[in-house]
């Protein structure tokens, strides 16, 4: 079963990003130039759509979060001037199903592949990409809710919905801690 957030007016970014719109003044402006907090996924393909329902979550728990369901260039699109980025997404790891596991980018190494998505590339790529580009952020840190299921569909298994209300409050926490 999928969490029912309710609907949110959103501005679409393009590639496969959007904002909630209600995220618009100053504090909220400054916060883009630092933090990022990014939830990528695909809501069709069952527990991928983790780390979109983590960052629906957040908007219902006041934390700015966008929605990235494209693949590896419109996340590194997303992240773009931002400093500190958390990236939350559904990821196979052999962990026990609904586990929360937090990578630092900048001191752990990513297990290969790292995220098991229907997205066309995985964060490796992206990773990739924006080094390639010089994009990275100074910091960058993953999420990763362990998955099982990928098939067409939106039924998220019922471990993945309680990661990802345990993600939610968790991000939102440091990231209120944070402010």
């Amino acid at each position: 079963m999928r969490p029912s957030p309710r609907r949110m007016k959103v501005l679409n970014l393009g590639r496969g990003v959007d904002w909630p719109l209600r995220y618009h003044n100053s504090v909220i402006a400054k916060m883009l130039n630092d933090i990022r907090i990014i939830g990528w996924g695909n809501l069709d393909r069952e527990d991928d759509g983790a780390g979109i329902l983590v960052a629906r979550r957040l908007v219902q728990l006041g934390v700015p979060a966008l929605s990235c369901t494209g693949e590896a260039l419109a996340l590194v699109d997303a992240w773009k001037g931002a400093s500190d980025v958390i990236i939350v997404d559904a990821a196979v790891t052999g962990a026990p199903l609904g586990t929360i596991r937090l990578w630092n980018i900048e001191s752990t190494d990513l297990p290969s592949p790292l995220s098991a998505n229907s997205h066309g590339f995985g964060l490796a790529e992206a990773l990739t990409l924006a080094s390639t580009l010089g994009q990275l952020p100074a910091r960058l840190r993953f999420f990763g809710i362990e998955a099982a299921k990928f098939g067409f569909g939106s039924d998220v298994s019922p471990e993945v919905v309680a990661a990802v209300e345990r993600a939610a409050r968790q991000i939102a926490a440091e990231f209120k801690h944070l402010l």
